[in-house]
């Protein structure tokens, strides 16, 4: 359970301004890893693969933090890559994921690539990213049912 001081922590944490130079940064590291990742796709690279080497920074940092205090950063990560690659046409959940995944790998932060589907008559995938259970994409409309963890 939450205790209020916790909730003023993650209030503070998610709502904290961020300077211009740092938008700057963070957008040209987004964009960066974005084109690096859409290239990997469109030579058809497999997804582990692909994962694998984003990965790849995870065995040289090594830092001490809290699962709450990377689960905030991924959030804030995952808002930021949202906004950014918004008016992107073909940044979609897959794209954003990877661009997420490899963001946190330089961070030190390990989280899970998680794959859902959506089964029916009109049949739907979808790609979130997620740090001890808490989904660091902003959330899109409807379930998707747990395929698989990568």
């Amino acid at each position: 359970m939450t205790v209020p001081a916790d909730r003023a922590l993650i209030r503070r944490r998610l709502t904290a301004r961020l300077t211009p130079r740092q938008k700057l940064g963070l957008a040209r590291e987004i964009l960066g890893s974005y084109l690096r990742q859409r290239r990997r796709m469109r030579h058809d690279e497999k997804l582990r693969t692909v994962l694998d080497e984003l990965r790849r920074p995870l065995v040289e940092v090594a830092t001490e933090r809290s699962e709450l205090d990377d689960q905030l950063t991924g959030i804030r990560l995952g808002r930021a890559v949202s906004r950014t690659l918004a008016p992107v046409p073909d940044a979609r959940c897959l794209l954003r994921s990877l661009v997420l995944v490899d963001m946190l790998a330089r961070r030190g932060i390990a989280a899970s690539f998680v794959l859902g589907v959506r089964a029916g008559p009109d049949f739907e995938a979808h790609a979130w990213v997620e740090k001890g259970g808490v989904s660091l994409l902003p959330p899109y409309e409807g379930e998707y049912e747990r395929l698989v963890d990568l």
